[in-house]
């Protein structure tokens, strides 16, 4: 009897670690947790717009630029581009606000989601593609985020607060 509860016992918590893993996994490649992302500002385009160069890993080639643009919002919300030539240096959203709104931002980031309305590829190609290691590569494209309509969109859906909020 008491051997059948500890197996028991043992069984139940090999699947509560089990679990907790692929949840952190998952939050893994929704957005703050990923730190294989680069950006350099490239400088500011039409109004509201940012340019920068967003560098990436990956395996295969074939959905390289729909990463680039998924990618590419991802440094603006989470990260923020290192300032110059106009750019914004701190992420849109905090580690407390990306935490209260998971399921938001699932949904946000899904294949053809929300995000794409926000950002353009300046170029159908990648500009640089560096053989990293045998199957992987890393790849920069020059992309075109529409930051202004971002951050109402994010203000409007009570993701984040407006600025003058405060007062």
């Amino acid at each position: 009897m008491k051997t059948s509860r500890f197996i028991l016992l043992i069984s139940f918590s090999f699947l509560i670690t089990d679990m907790s893993a692929q949840n952190k996994k998952k939050r893994k490649t929704a957005g703050t947790y990923n730190t294989n992302i680069e950006a350099i500002c490239q400088g500011v385009g039409s109004e509201g717009t940012q340019l920068f160069k967003v560098y990436f890993y990956f395996k295969k080639e074939k959905n390289a630029g729909l990463h680039a643009k998924e990618n590419a919002v991802k440094v603006l919300l989470f990260q923020g581009v290192p300032t110059g030539k106009g750019c914004v240096n701190k992420g849109l959203v905090s580690q407390e606000e990306y935490d209260d709104n998971l399921r938001y931002f699932d949904l946000f980031f899904e294949e053809e989601g929300a995000y794409l309305m926000y950002v353009n590829l300046i170029s159908d190609s990648m500009i640089e593609r560096i053989k990293m290691s045998k199957k992987n590569y890393k790849a920069a494209w020059v992309v075109s985020v529409n930051y202004d309509n971002l951050r109402n969109k994010l203000i409007e859906d009570g993701i984040i607060k407006a600025l003058n909020s405060g007062f």
